[in-house]
């Protein structure tokens, strides 16, 4: 019952997140590279905070971990991974691409050989899956010819996904106001 009052009473605030959301998405879309590059950035200054944190928390804790040495090496990588995401950036995304790119050439290996081990088991739909595996390996191709490009795609669709989540707020928000749960 108090939870029903109190989402009443504060129904502005799903509001306000979607209007938040909304605008965020459309500032992603007309800024893809822009808003991708924000988001390395933030994600850069988290695994530098995340690593100081867990490095000096080993440190000062050692005694009570006996294996100690490896929760410092995970706060110097964190550290490490931080620092390259703050000061190289666009280097960070180009080579975060590659990587994405062979991974999906990789996986889409696996769907080819998948396919036939389907066809032989006699699953009819094999020939899918080939098809799948096909499609995967030139979009990998294509992320790896053109990873700026990939990753300013990628932050369109999710700032799509951002724009309908804001309006889903809204409504939501709508919904509450009017008490139609």
């Amino acid at each position: 019952m108090e939870m029903e009052v109190m989402g009443y009473k504060h129904w502005w605030l799903f509001t306000l997140r979607g209007i938040l959301l909304i605008i965020l998405g459309v500032v992603a879309i007309l800024n893809p590279s822009e808003a991708f590059m924000v988001v390395l950035m933030i994600v850069g200054a988290l695994l530098l905070i995340s690593g100081i944190g867990i490095s000096i928390a080993t440190i000062i804790n050692r005694k009570f971990f006996p294996r100690w040495g490896w929760h410092l090496v995970q706060g110097i990588i964190d550290i490490g991974f931080g620092l390259i995401l703050l000061f190289v950036p666009m280097e960070s995304m180009i080579v975060l691409a590659y990587c994405f790119g062979a991974w999906t050439i990789l996986f889409a290996l696996l769907r080819f050989i998948s396919a036939f081990d389907m066809r032989r088991f006699g699953f009819s739909a094999w020939i899918w899956q080939a098809l799948l595996a096909i499609v995967l390996i030139i979009v990998g191709i294509l992320i790896i010819l053109n990873p700026i490009t990939s990753f300013s795609l990628l932050t369109i669709l999710v700032a799509i996904f951002v724009i309908i989540a804001g309006f889903a707020s809204i409504i939501e928000s709508v919904a509450i106001k009017n008490h139609q749960f």
